[in-house]
């Protein structure tokens, strides 16, 4: 069967798929026509809302449920929602979203609702400490959350330094602008373990460290030659390779996961990577199923971590 996207009357973007209450909820980014040039800071990506998707099964009608959360609705933020994530715990449904703030710097904030489809309450302030793009949330077996972010160029993670009183914003390094250099670490992602109401951090956001499968060592930031090796499960042929230009690429891919009903999927591929798909983190090792996530590849290192369906 060829791949029909789901979505064709909005332009959307960065999906973010959960099976909550036994449907399957996507929470892309929405896009929009502008008039602002194209630039590698990412301008030109002036999103304003965000609209909630549903589907009883996989390959049936798709619901848009609308306007769920809105920028003229939050006080912090001056421009730009992009790539959302969204997590549930106590009966609490939690949207956590990158914007500008009113200096144009980004920051994460959450919105609540009390059901998958929103509409989402947003908190007056973004989280406190919080920084860069692209949130993904994670509730651990212990019922502990944890949310992982940051992208380069212009997510603005370059930009972030730390001096003898923490963390300082750089606007000089703003665009393309990445490390580089003979024994120079790779700029990696951030995480930060999330209080018992998921809104706010309980600590600091600590940098993930990703090794070199070969060596051990950490990666360095000159190497950009790594291979994500698409398996079944995924649209192509097995063996195919992308090559990645940068350290952290998003790849979106349309896959056709095979939903079972309160199941535990264990998602398999037999590659070396550690993904973020549909913004939660799997465990990833030969796949039988398939389904509509967004991966974004971050290291070349066999991890073990599960999507529950």
């Amino acid at each position: 069967m060829t791949p029909q996207p789901l979505i064709t009357h909005l332009y959307t973007a960065d999906p973010s798929a959960h099976v909550f209450n036994n449907k399957l909820y996507i929470y892309p980014s929405h896009d929009r026509e502008t008039d602002i040039a194209f630039n590698d800071n990412g301008d030109q990506y002036d999103m304003t809302d965000y609209h909630v998707f549903s589907m009883e099964t996989i390959d049936g009608p798709v619901t848009d449920h609308g306007v769920v959360l809105a920028a003229k609705d939050v006080p912090w933020v001056s421009k730009q929602m992009w790539a959302p994530d969204a997590a549930t715990k106590n009966g609490k449904y939690y949207l956590y979203f990158p914007a500008r703030d009113q200096e144009g710097i980004f920051r994460i904030g959450v919105a609540v609702a009390n059901s998958p489809e929103g509409p989402f309450l947003p908190e007056k302030e973004f989280i406190a400490g919080s920084y860069s793009i692209d949130p993904a949330s994670f509730v651990d077996e212990d019922g502990e959350g944890y949310l992982y972010f940051g992208g380069i160029w212009g997510g603005q993670l370059q930009c972030w330094k730390k001096d003898g009183k923490g963390l300082v914003f750089d606007a000089s390094k703003t665009g393309p602008q990445e490390p580089s250099g003979e024994g120079v670490l790779a700029l990696c992602p951030r995480v930060a373990q999330l209080s018992e109401d998921m809104l706010s951090f309980v600590e600091p956001p600590r940098d993930l460290q990703i090794l070199a499968p070969e060596t051990g060592e950490p990666l360095l930031a000159d190497d950009h030659e790594r291979r994500f090796l698409r398996r079944r499960g995924c649209i192509g042929t097995a063996g195919s390779t992308i090559s990645l230009t940068r350290l952290v690429t998003r790849i979106f891919l349309s896959m056709r996961l095979g939903i079972r009903r309160s199941v535990r999927l264990r998602i398999r591929v037999g590659f070396w990577s550690l993904c973020w798909a549909g913004r939660r983190i799997i465990r990833l090792l030969n796949s039988q199923g398939s389904g509509i996530c967004s991966i974004m590849i971050v290291n070349c290192r066999k991890v073990s971590i599960i999507l529950d369906l």
